[in-house]
């Protein structure tokens, strides 16, 4: 078969789709988009992505942040409920935050350490697993001084939701991981998702 690939809108220009995660509850698909300033300093917004014709809204006008660093967040997920989570970006021990819309403006409020490691400059990706709510995170950190593959920490981590502690599940090949997916059933629905 052969793929047909359609440039069907365009996020602001010097905007980076971070990861993405759809709404089952609101059938939204939500994005994180960042755009650098420099090497140090970074914006990452909300979006809001329409399937049918591919428009990027940014929601609300403010970055999003976390707590303890100015390089934002890297990961997005959502469970059923429509509760959106992230990790921080650029700490050898990320944090997990719940993403909350307050007044139209998205809030992060931390859960708590993971444990692990999260590059400023490596794209993470996270999913549920939402026929058991677990959330799922392949991280990316490099804690040496080189380029080295035996410097990089790419795991494939699960994450508490109350606490956000981070338990190792295995090691993954390479430096980044991209669109982390869990196929989901959804019995009785005819919605169909990209």
């Amino acid at each position: 078969a052969n793929l047909q690939v359609n440039n069907v809108a365009q996020v602001t220009y010097g905007t980076t789709i971070l990861d993405m995660a759809y709404d089952y509850s609101t059938h939204t698909m939500y994005a994180l988009g960042y755009t650098t300033l420099n090497m140090y300093f970074s914006y990452v917004y909300l979006y809001k992505i329409d399937l049918n014709t591919g428009t990027v809204n940014q929601v609300g006008t403010k970055q999003i942040t976390g707590t303890r660093t100015s390089l934002s967040v890297s990961t997005l997920a959502c469970d059923l409920e429509g509760n959106l989570y992230c990790v921080e970006r650029g700490n050898a021990f990320a944090e997990l935050y719940k993403i909350e819309l307050v007044d139209g403006e998205p809030v992060c409020t931390c859960i708590g350490n993971t444990g692990f490691g999260s590059a400023n400059t490596n794209l993470s990706s996270m999913a549920f697993d939402h026929n058991t709510e677990t959330l799922y995170w392949a991280n990316c950190y490099n804690y040496g001084m080189s380029d080295s593959p035996e410097n990089y920490q790419h795991s494939l981590i699960r994450l508490d939701l109350t606490t956000g502690e981070g338990t190792e599940l295995g090691q993954i090949e390479g430096f980044e991981t991209v669109g982390l997916y869990i196929p989901y059933d959804r019995a009785g629905t005819t919605e169909q998702v990209c």
